[in-house]
């Protein structure tokens, strides 16, 4: 057992104050020194907005689904009128001056076709039906109502799918992506008065989407309007397209 003498005591509680307040000074330090490049990742404070942004265009590109249906009692009748009809009309539209790489077929088809005899309730074969579509590309909207007109005096018994679009729309999109920044920006800026803060920076710009609107036109959906279109000349109104950008902006504060 330590002997403390009464009259140590008032030097021993000095040193041992002392000793706590050299720790605490030295903790401190060291603390400080390893925080001294940390920032804090506290959640940053900022305004997260959205803009839409929208342009029209005036299309300079068309596309439309041209198709021939042929039916005999024999497959290979069916098919045989059909190979030649179709021919026919894509002979014409390259004389109309389309080019090969512009007319795709899309779809060729040949099955049988049954009648349903409701007086032996079966089924009874009639015949063969084939079927040939070509999607046609065409770069000269002038050329687009003579080429429907030629393909129906050749033989087309479905024109549908017509669609006017823009073949380069890349500067299209550039300028709906200006627009919806610029109203991003706006709606930033209100939000910032209206809090009584102040927009110090950009913190990120994302695209969200980009989207052109074809304009479609109504299909022609029977055979007689089919022939009243040949006598007549097509009427083709191409209209305008639109070619929407969508962006999510974040602003520091």
């Amino acid at each position: 057992m330590v002997n403390l003498k009464k009259e140590n005591l008032p030097l021993i509680t000095t040193i041992v104050f002392g000793a706590l307040i050299l720790f605490m000074l030295i903790t401190q330090f060291v603390i400080g020194s390893s925080n001294a490049g940390y920032v804090p990742s506290s959640p940053g404070q900022g305004i997260i907005v959205t803009g839409e942004g929208s342009v029209s265009v005036k299309p300079d590109i068309a596309r439309v689904t041209l198709g021939v249906e042929s039916q005999a009692a024999i497959a290979k009748d069916a098919q045989r009128k059909n190979s030649e009809v179709m021919a026919k009309i894509v002979a014409g539209l390259k004389n109309s001056g389309l080019a090969a790489k512009d007319i795709q077929t899309t779809d060729f088809s040949l099955f049988p076709v049954h009648h349903y005899d409701k007086a032996t309730g079966q089924d009874r074969l009639v015949g063969y039906r084939a079927v040939n579509q070509v999607t046609v590309t065409v770069r000269d909207l002038v050329k687009l109502g003579e080429a429907i007109d030629g393909s129906i005096e050749a033989g087309a018994t479905n024109v549908q799918n017509i669609s006017f679009s823009v073949e380069s729309p890349g500067k299209w999109r550039a300028k709906a992506i200006e627009k919806a920044v610029q109203l991003a920006r706006s709606k930033a800026d209100a939000m910032a008065k209206a809090s009584g803060v102040k927009i110090k920076g950009i913190l990120s710009v994302n695209e969200s989407s980009i989207n052109i609107q074809p304009y479609l036109m109504e299909r022609f959906k029977q055979a007689a309007d089919l022939q009243m279109a040949a006598v007549q000349n097509t009427p083709i109104e191409p209209g305008n397209i639109k070619v929407t950008a969508n962006v999510q902006m974040s602003f520091r504060i």
